[in-house]
């Protein structure tokens, strides 16, 4: 059983020997509305339970709101309105840089004030753009926090497709402070 041969491969010099069950023609990209359920909104996949404190919370508290909460993220509101996060990261990374201040540090000081944030009136396809390592901020028009969306969310709502590509598009992003928002 011999495959025809596609432009690509007709144009290359070396001889290509295909397996009777190879494919000669390329596979056609699955259509963007095959990689999530369209209808589905943030709201649908959100989670509710979000680790927060103040701004003014001490470096110590918000070591003990990412441990009490499993996450490694701690949302920094004032009047329920988002300001920032810290991550566990962060937070490591002021105690090796500035142990000896650590007493003094807050929350406020520590905040990253780049949150991925998505409406929880938005489709799900929003999030394969502003999705960082591990999750998103919701909030309403007024910028209080209602939810997060993290991966453990996603699992069920996104095709193995969708969740790939958001894999791909963050390690070429590579890791930054905003990719750092983390369960």
């Amino acid at each position: 059983m011999t495959a025809q041969l596609n432009e690509w491969q007709k144009s290359h010099s070396w001889k290509m020997e295909l397996a009777p069950f190879s494919h000669a023609q390329p596979l056609p990209l699955v259509k963007e509305s095959d990689l999530l359920n369209p209808m589905l909104k943030i709201a649908d996949v959100m989670s509710h339970d979000v680790p927060g404190c103040s701004p003014n919370a001490s470096a110590a508290e918000v070591a003990r709101v990412l441990r009490d909460s499993a996450s490694s993220a701690v949302f920094v509101t004032s009047e329920g309105r988002l300001l920032g996060f810290v991550t566990d990261r962060t937070l490591a990374l002021a105690v090796a840089d500035r142990a000896g201040e650590m007493e003094k540090l807050t929350a406020g000081e520590l905040m990253k004030t780049q949150v991925p944030m998505v409406a929880p009136d938005d489709f799900l396809d929003v999030l394969l753009e502003k999705f960082a390592d591990a999750g998103a901020a919701v909030v309403d028009k007024h910028r209080r926090l209602v939810g997060v969306v993290r991966w453990i969310d996603l699992l069920g709502h996104l095709s193995e497709r969708a969740l790939g590509k958001l894999v791909v598009r963050l390690f070429r992003c590579g890791h930054s402070e905003a990719s750092e928002l983390a369960p």
